[in-house]
Protein backbone atom coordinates (compact mmCIF):
# COMPACT_ATOMS: atom_id res chain seq x y z
CA UNK A 1 0.00 0.00 0.00
CA UNK A 2 1.49 3.46 -0.95
CA UNK A 3 0.55 6.12 1.27
CA UNK A 4 0.11 9.60 0.01
CA UNK A 5 2.38 12.83 1.18
CA UNK A 6 0.12 14.68 3.10
CA UNK A 7 -0.53 18.33 1.66
CA UNK A 8 1.56 20.89 2.45
CA UNK A 9 -0.36 24.26 3.34
CA UNK A 10 1.44 27.47 4.07
CA UNK A 11 0.65 28.86 7.58
CA UNK A 12 -2.16 31.16 6.24
CA UNK A 13 -3.82 28.72 4.88
CA UNK A 14 -3.70 26.23 7.21
CA UNK A 15 -5.18 28.65 9.31
CA UNK A 16 -7.90 29.77 7.41
CA UNK A 17 -8.85 25.80 7.33
CA UNK A 18 -8.87 25.46 10.86
CA UNK A 19 -12.16 25.94 12.64
CA UNK A 20 -13.28 29.46 12.65
CA UNK A 21 -13.10 29.49 16.20
CA UNK A 22 -11.91 33.25 17.56
CA UNK A 23 -8.17 31.95 18.65
CA UNK A 24 -7.16 30.64 14.33
CA UNK A 25 -8.98 34.32 13.52
CA UNK A 26 -6.57 35.76 16.47
CA UNK A 27 -3.42 33.49 15.34
CA UNK A 28 -4.46 34.63 11.74
CA UNK A 29 -4.41 38.54 12.42
CA UNK A 30 -1.02 38.03 13.99
CA UNK A 31 0.77 36.08 11.25
CA UNK A 32 -0.89 38.76 9.00
CA UNK A 33 0.82 41.93 10.46
CA UNK A 34 4.06 39.71 10.83
CA UNK A 35 3.92 38.92 7.08
CA UNK A 36 2.93 42.70 6.18
CA UNK A 37 5.50 44.44 8.35
CA UNK A 38 8.46 41.97 7.02
CA UNK A 39 6.80 43.07 3.46
CA UNK A 40 7.55 46.95 4.70
CA UNK A 41 10.33 46.48 6.40
CA UNK A 42 12.15 44.46 3.26
CA UNK A 43 10.98 47.15 0.84
CA UNK A 44 12.43 49.73 3.15
CA UNK A 45 16.04 47.98 2.98
CA UNK A 46 15.79 47.90 -0.26
CA UNK A 47 14.81 51.05 -1.37
CA UNK A 48 17.49 52.30 1.06
CA UNK A 49 20.16 49.80 -0.79
CA UNK A 50 19.10 51.31 -4.07
CA UNK A 51 19.86 55.06 -3.14
CA UNK A 52 23.31 53.89 -1.86
CA UNK A 53 24.33 52.21 -4.64
CA UNK A 54 23.09 54.51 -6.95
CA UNK A 55 24.61 57.15 -4.78
CA UNK A 56 28.62 55.07 -4.96
CA UNK A 57 27.28 55.02 -9.21
CA UNK A 58 27.31 58.61 -9.03
CA UNK A 59 29.95 59.11 -7.55
CA UNK A 60 32.46 56.33 -9.46
CA UNK A 61 31.30 57.48 -12.84
CA UNK A 62 32.41 61.01 -12.44
CA UNK A 63 28.98 62.37 -12.14
CA UNK A 64 28.50 65.70 -10.10
CA UNK A 65 25.40 64.94 -8.58
CA UNK A 66 25.72 62.41 -5.22
CA UNK A 67 22.48 61.29 -4.73
CA UNK A 68 19.00 60.84 -6.94
CA UNK A 69 17.20 63.69 -5.83
CA UNK A 70 13.90 64.00 -7.82
CA UNK A 71 14.01 67.45 -7.06
CA UNK A 72 17.11 67.95 -8.87
CA UNK A 73 15.70 66.48 -12.45
CA UNK A 74 15.75 69.75 -13.99
CA UNK A 75 19.96 70.48 -13.00
CA UNK A 76 20.30 67.11 -13.90
CA UNK A 77 19.36 67.82 -17.45
CA UNK A 78 22.37 67.81 -19.64
CA UNK A 79 20.86 69.73 -22.34
CA UNK A 80 17.97 72.02 -22.71
CA UNK A 81 15.68 71.57 -25.75
CA UNK A 82 13.30 73.38 -27.80
CA UNK A 83 10.55 72.68 -25.35
CA UNK A 84 10.48 70.74 -22.45
CA UNK A 85 12.25 72.44 -19.01
CA UNK A 86 12.27 75.56 -20.51
CA UNK A 87 10.89 78.97 -18.96
CA UNK A 88 7.24 79.86 -20.50
CA UNK A 89 8.94 82.87 -21.44
CA UNK A 90 11.28 81.59 -23.67
CA UNK A 91 8.46 79.38 -25.38
CA UNK A 92 5.76 82.27 -25.82
CA UNK A 93 6.15 84.64 -29.50
CA UNK A 94 7.33 88.07 -28.03
CA UNK A 95 5.03 89.28 -30.38
CA UNK A 96 2.24 87.89 -29.31
CA UNK A 97 2.36 87.25 -25.83
CA UNK A 98 -0.71 85.15 -25.20
CA UNK A 99 0.27 82.55 -27.33
CA UNK A 100 0.73 78.87 -26.95
CA UNK A 101 3.27 77.00 -27.78
CA UNK A 102 2.35 75.50 -30.94
CA UNK A 103 3.33 72.00 -29.85
CA UNK A 104 1.62 71.74 -26.33
CA UNK A 105 -1.25 73.09 -27.88
CA UNK A 106 -1.43 70.07 -30.03
CA UNK A 107 -0.79 67.87 -27.60
CA UNK A 108 -3.78 69.58 -25.63
CA UNK A 109 -5.57 69.07 -28.76
CA UNK A 110 -4.88 65.63 -28.89
CA UNK A 111 -5.66 64.88 -25.17
CA UNK A 112 -9.35 66.32 -25.70
CA UNK A 113 -10.29 64.80 -29.06
CA UNK A 114 -8.75 61.31 -28.14
CA UNK A 115 -8.72 60.92 -24.87
CA UNK A 116 -11.75 63.15 -23.30
CA UNK A 117 -13.82 60.29 -22.47
CA UNK A 118 -11.13 57.65 -21.53
CA UNK A 119 -11.48 57.11 -17.56
CA UNK A 120 -8.21 57.46 -15.88
CA UNK A 121 -6.07 59.19 -18.78
CA UNK A 122 -4.07 60.94 -16.71
CA UNK A 123 -3.27 57.75 -14.48
CA UNK A 124 -2.81 55.58 -17.25
CA UNK A 125 0.90 54.32 -17.86
CA UNK A 126 1.81 55.17 -21.60
CA UNK A 127 4.03 53.46 -24.00
CA UNK A 128 7.30 55.14 -22.14
CA UNK A 129 9.56 53.98 -25.24
CA UNK A 130 6.92 56.11 -27.98
CA UNK A 131 7.17 59.38 -25.32
CA UNK A 132 10.39 59.63 -25.00
CA UNK A 133 10.54 59.73 -28.81
CA UNK A 134 8.12 62.64 -29.25
CA UNK A 135 10.03 63.86 -26.73
CA UNK A 136 13.08 63.69 -28.46
CA UNK A 137 11.19 64.96 -31.45
CA UNK A 138 8.93 68.15 -30.08
CA UNK A 139 12.75 69.17 -28.15
CA UNK A 140 14.40 69.01 -31.17
CA UNK A 141 12.24 70.97 -33.36
CA UNK A 142 10.39 67.90 -35.61
CA UNK A 143 6.75 68.28 -36.14
CA UNK A 144 4.60 64.82 -34.75
CA UNK A 145 1.19 64.34 -36.24
CA UNK A 146 -0.82 64.14 -33.02
CA UNK A 147 -3.95 62.11 -34.77
CA UNK A 148 -1.30 58.80 -34.38
CA UNK A 149 -0.41 59.00 -30.84
CA UNK A 150 -2.28 57.50 -27.99
CA UNK A 151 -4.46 59.75 -25.87
CA UNK A 152 -2.49 58.35 -22.66
CA UNK A 153 0.97 59.14 -24.71
CA UNK A 154 -0.47 62.71 -25.16
CA UNK A 155 -1.59 63.01 -21.19
CA UNK A 156 1.70 61.86 -20.41
CA UNK A 157 3.68 64.33 -22.19
CA UNK A 158 1.40 67.44 -20.68
CA UNK A 159 2.18 66.06 -17.35
CA UNK A 160 5.90 65.90 -18.23
CA UNK A 161 5.63 69.67 -19.72
CA UNK A 162 3.70 70.99 -16.89
CA UNK A 163 5.74 69.32 -14.35
CA UNK A 164 9.29 70.45 -15.92
CA UNK A 165 8.22 74.31 -15.96
CA UNK A 166 11.34 75.92 -14.08
CA UNK A 167 8.55 78.02 -12.69
CA UNK A 168 4.72 77.52 -12.06
CA UNK A 169 2.22 77.81 -15.10
CA UNK A 170 0.63 80.98 -12.65
CA UNK A 171 4.01 82.80 -12.60
CA UNK A 172 4.85 83.20 -8.57
CA UNK A 173 6.02 86.89 -9.70
CA UNK A 174 2.52 87.72 -10.15
CA UNK A 175 1.23 86.79 -6.73
CA UNK A 176 -0.65 89.88 -5.70
CA UNK A 177 -2.37 89.95 -8.98
CA UNK A 178 -3.68 86.23 -8.81
CA UNK A 179 -5.04 87.08 -5.11
CA UNK A 180 -6.61 90.02 -6.29
CA UNK A 181 -8.18 88.30 -9.18
CA UNK A 182 -9.67 86.02 -6.93
CA UNK A 183 -11.59 88.50 -5.41
CA UNK A 184 -13.50 90.16 -8.67
CA UNK A 185 -17.18 88.80 -8.81
CA UNK A 186 -17.94 89.89 -12.13
CA UNK A 187 -16.46 86.49 -14.06
CA UNK A 188 -15.96 88.39 -17.64
CA UNK A 189 -13.70 91.17 -15.37
CA UNK A 190 -11.83 88.15 -14.34
CA UNK A 191 -11.22 86.43 -17.45
CA UNK A 192 -9.69 89.79 -19.23
CA UNK A 193 -7.63 90.50 -16.03
CA UNK A 194 -6.10 86.53 -16.54
CA UNK A 195 -5.11 87.39 -19.77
Amino acid sequence: MVKKAPKRHSSSHALLNQSSSSSSVAAFGNLRRKVMKQISHDSLNTTANQQNNTSRWSVSSGSAYSSPDPTNYQQRRTSLGRLFARPLSDLVDNADENVVPGAVLDIIKAVFRDGLYLEGIFRKPPNHRICREIREKLDSGQQVNFYDVQPTVAASLLKEFLRLLPDSLLISSEFPSWLQLCDEKDVGVRIEKAK
